[in-house]
């Protein structure tokens, strides 16, 4: 498959007015992509998991994006096209247009749901390799449940050694596509550091994201997060009623409720979140 982009890609990363130390890094950063993208992702995870300085925040979640965004590449895109690296990694609009295209025009979504099954079976006999490998071939044809799923075959070893930051872009991944238990991996992942680098509001985002589903899961820990001011303070007696209100989301007012304060969460987050 050949894609044909509309428009010039753009392939520096932008320092929307960031301070010239992260301007640095990430001009720094660009120049580290090679023909290899098993070297680059080697040599952007390197960079991503040596950062700790909290004031350099805002360039790992940029880091944190690229990376992603080049496991994407390699699983999801590559298979069926060429693409422009730095491109994919930096710019938004083509990023999105091939990712959209691919998608729409490549992945085989029959096959996904019978590998998903094959993998399912296998689980059945505790044959967590095999099921693995079938969760991948259904996860690399856009399956979400699957992509979840082999996330967590990737974080446990179940397919090989294990990869908690692998583990994280799958469960990233899934939540983009709508599984909920992959926005609650994602978010205890931030919570915990493990896999990804600790962060807050990404942690609060996606329990905000699966709450607004409403997926109990979701409420209850949004609702911890405002009980006990993580991220957010001054709402601690919301964070209560939230917590409430996930043991009772049958009842469509509190339903409502529910949804309604996770959907403003999301959107005041918004301002402090990158890789979404």
């Amino acid at each position: 498959m050949i894609i044909e982009y509309p428009a010039k890609i753009n392939r520096l990363p932008k320092t929307d007015g960031l301070d010239s130390m992260l301007s640095i890094f990430v001009d720094v950063l660009a120049l580290k992509f090679t023909p290899n993208i098993d070297e680059t992702i080697r040599k952007i995870r390197d960079d991503y998991q040596d950062v700790r300085n909290e004031s350099l925040m805002s360039a790992t979640n940029r880091t944190e994006q690229c990376l992603f965004r080049l496991y994407e590449a390699k699983y999801l895109i590559l298979p069926h096209c060429d693409v422009d690296l730095e491109g994919f990694a930096f710019d938004d609009a083509y990023h999105d247009f091939v990712a959209g295209k691919v998608a729409a025009e490549c992945y085989d979504t029959a096959k996904g749901e019978s590998e998903y099954a094959k993998a399912l079976e296998c689980v059945k006999v505790r044959n967590y390799e095999a099921a693995g490998e079938h969760f991948r071939l259904a996860a690399i044809n856009g399956h979400a449940a699957a992509q979840y799923n082999y996330g967590v075959s990737v974080t446990n070893g179940e397919v090989g050694e294990a990869d908690a930051l692998e583990g994280a872009f799958w469960y990233f991944t899934a939540a983009k596509n709508g599984s909920e238990k992959a926005m609650i991996n994602l978010a205890v992942a931030y919570r915990t550091g493990k896999g990804v680098l600790p962060n807050g509001p990404m942690m609060l985002h996606w329990y905000a994201t699966a709450a607004c589903i409403p997926f109990p899961y979701g409420v209850y820990n949004l609702g911890l997060c405002l009980e006990n001011e993580e991220v957010i303070g001054g709402n601690a007696s919301l964070g209560t009623s939230l917590k409430r209100a996930s043991e009772q989301l049958q009842d469509d007012e509190i339903r409502g409720f529910a949804v309604n304060i996770a959907a403003q969460i999301v959107s005041i987050l918004k301002e402090h979140v990158y890789n979404v």
